[in-house]
């Protein structure tokens, strides 16, 4: 028996599904009540300047709701957001350097009760500042020559991130510009110039 969607007391009737089968139809109700729902809001770690991404999960009887809403609370303002696949997220921006405490409720409908109200922390961090060395080779034409670039931020060598390189040739010269991404750092830019001899024929 599959119940219709929505609570209350509904007029169920059983019939003989089979052709060879005969008998009479038997009539019933079927009740249905509201499941409670539980909510879990999840830790936050983000660096200043991103946005943070608040998250909670929603179950039922174990199993993950994909109805209603969502409500976050946070620097004393409220956020409503839909619940989907069991999951309800918002994106902000979070100023400060420090830790935020959010809660998050699931805020009921006609077939789930209202939830508890769940706590967590949001905690955004500093991004450190990097350094970007490498040494300037003499190239001839022709030549290939490997380049170290070393990054390091507070004296130790950073990991993860990407670096991106970008050359620009001149009359004898090559244009190097090397900076660092990583959400933990700062991004830093080197523009230095390598020297290149250049051979005439």
């Amino acid at each position: 028996f599959v119940p219709p969607v929505g609570t209350g007391t509904w007029t169920v009737q059983f019939t003989p599904n089979e052709s060879h089968i005969s008998g009479s139809a038997v009539t019933t109700t079927a009740t249905i009540t509201k499941s409670k729902v539980n909510v879990k809001a999840k830790k936050v770690v983000e660096y200043k300047g991103f946005k943070a991404k608040l998250k909670a999960t929603v179950k039922s009887n174990g199993k993950n709701v994909n109805e209603g809403k969502v409500q976050f609370k946070i620097n004393g303002k409220k956020y409503n957001v839909n619940v989907k696949n069991g999951v309800a997220t918002k994106k902000l921006k979070l100023k400060k350097i420090k830790k935020y405490k959010y809660t998050a409720k699931y805020l009921g409908n006609a077939n789930l009760y209202k939830s508890k109200v769940s706590k967590a922390k949001a905690i955004m961090k500093k991004r450190q500042k990097v350094k970007i060395t490498f040494k300037k080779p003499v190239v001839y034409t022709g030549q290939t020559k490997k380049i170290v670039v070393k990054i390091k931020s507070r004296g130790k060598y950073v990991k993860g991130g990407w670096l991106f390189i970008k050359s620009k040739v001149g009359v004898d010269k090559v244009k190097v510009i090397v900076c660092n991404f990583n959400k933990s750092f700062i991004g830093f830019c080197l523009i230095s110039k390598i020297a290149v001899l250049i051979t005439l024929c």
